[in-house]
C-alpha cells in the first residue's frame, strides 16, 4: 500500500507524519490507511537512503555511533580535560539555576559515572572484552576519566549552582551487567574516590546500581544464548559497597533480588532512609495484558512498599534519625517513563501510597 503522503519523505518526517501518529494514538480511524502505507513503505526499503543520512560524523553526536567509539586503544590517553568555557557546560549550568529559581527545589545534576561514561565513549562491548583481558586498562582510563572529566566538571557546577546534588547514573557498571565481582573491582572505586577526595564529595552520589543478586542468585549475561554464571558475593558485601557510593539513602529497584524485608532490615541496621523502586516496564503499557489486574497489582504493590518504608522511618525517627530531606528520589520511587508509560498505572500506583 502506498500512497501521496507515504511517498515523500519530508512529509512523513514532518508536521503530517507527526499528525498522522497523534490521531492514531488517539484511536482515530481515518488516520490507520496512512499509518500503514508508511510502515509497508519503511518494510519495503523506500526510506532507507534517507534514514542513512550523511556519512559525514558530524551528523551525530561524538560518541553516538557504536561502530566509531570516540576514544580507542590508541587515543584514550589523549582525552580533553572539561572545559567550563564550552557552549554545552554553560547551557548545563544555566538550565540547573534556571530550574532551581523556578521550582525553588535544590537541583539536582544527573551525570554519568565513571564506568558508563567510558562504556559510552569507548564503547560497551570492548570495555566488557578489556574487563577479563586487560583490567590494568580499564583501571587507568577510569581514573583518567575522573581526574579529567568528572572531578573539574562536578567542581565547576558546585562552584556555580547553589545547593547542587550530583547524581552518577552507572546503570552500566551496575552487578546485573558486569557481574557482581567486576561491580565491586572496577565500578565502585571511582565513584567512591570523588565523595571521598573532594570537598563537595558529600554531595555526590550513585543510586542506580541494579541487580543486588545474592549468593547463589543467577547472574544476567551480556548474551542470552550464554550460560548465565552464578554470584558468589554476599548480599551485605554488595549493600555495603552501595552504601559507599550512595551515604545519604538506601534504595531497593526492581532489578535487585533481595525481598524487601532485607532492605528493611538493613535499612534500620544502618540508620539510613530507605526508597523503593518501580520499575518502568511494570508501568508500560504494551507489557500489560489485563490492565485493570494491574491496576490491582501496582496498587497493593505501592501499598505494601509505603507501609515498609513508613515502618522503617518510624523506627529511625525513635531513634533521632528523621528521614533524609533530599530532593531525590521519592520513596515510591518511579524508575523511568516513556512514550508508552500508561498514565492509569502511574496512577494506581498512587493510588497505594
Amino acid at each position: 500500500m502506498s500512497g501521496p503522503l507515504s511517498a515523500d519523505w519530508k512529509r512523513v518526517s514532518g508536521p503530517q507524519g507527526l499528525d498522522v501518529l497523534r490521531r492514531f494514538l488517539a484511536g482515530d480511524d481515518d488516520s490507520t490507511d496512512d499509518l500503514t502505507a508508511i510502515v509497508d513503505a519503511a518494510q519495503n526499503g523506500d526510506y532507507d537512503a534517507d534514514y542513512a543520512g550523511n556519512i559525514d560524523p558530524e551528523d551525530q553526536a561524538p560518541g553516538s555511533d557504536p561502530g566509531v567509539p570516540l576514544l580507542n586503544t590508541g587515543n584514550w590517553r589523549d582525552m580533553p580535560e572539561y572545559d567550563p568555557n564550552h557552549p554545552v557546560a554553560r547551557v548545563v549550568r544555566e538550565n540547573l539555576l534556571n530550574m532551581a529559581r523556578l521550582s525553588g527545589f535544590q537541583p539536582v545534576a544527573h551525570m554519568p559515572a565513571p564506568y558508563s561514561l567510558a562504556a559510552e565513549i569507548y564503547g560497551q562491548e570492548p570495555l566488557l572484552g578489556a574487563l577479563a583481558l586487560d583490567p590494568e586498562f580499564v583501571q587507568n582510563l577510569l581514573d583518567l576519566i575522573v581526574a579529567r572529566v568528572l572531578t573539574p566538571w562536578c567542581a565547576d557546577l558546585v562552584a556555580n549552582v547553589p545547593d547542587i546534588w550530583l547524581e552518577l547514573s552507572d546503570a552500566s557498571g551496575s552487578p546485573m551487567f558486569v557481574g557482581p565481582q567486576n561491580f565491586l573491582k572496577f565500578a565502585v572505586g571511582p565513584v567512591r574516590r570523588l565523595i571521598e577526595e573532594n570537598p563537595w564529595g558529600n554531595r555526590v552520589f550513585a543510586a542506580n546500581y541494579r541487580g543486588d543478586l545474592p549468593s547463589g542468585a543467577p547472574t544476567r549475561g551480556r548474551r542470552t544464548k550464554r550460560p548465565a554464571a552464578v554470584s558468589n558475593i554476599s548480599f551485605e558485601s554488595l549493600l555495603q559497597a552501595k552504601k559507599l557510593c550512595c551515604p545519604e539513602f538506601l534504595i531497593r529497584l526492581e532489578a535487585d533480588a533481595a525481598p524487601l524485608e532485607d532492605y528493611a532490615q538493613a535499612a534500620t541496621e544502618l540508620g539510613m532512609s530507605l526508597y523503593l523502586g518501580i520499575g518502568a516496564v511494570r508501568l508500560d503499557r504494551n507489557s500489560v495484558i489485563d490492565l485493570q489486574a494491574a491496576k490491582t497489582e501496582l496498587t497493593n504493590v505501592a501499598s505494601e512498599r509505603a507501609r515498609t518504608i513508613e515502618k522503617v522511618s518510624n523506627v529511625l525517627k525513635a531513634k533521632g534519625k528523621p528521614r533524609a530531606d533530599l530532593p531525590w528520589p521519592g520513596d515510591i520511587y518511579i524508575e523511568d517513563t516513556n512514550a508508552e508509560t500508561s498514565l492509569e498505572l502511574i496512577q494506581a500506583v498512587l493510588a497505594g501510597t
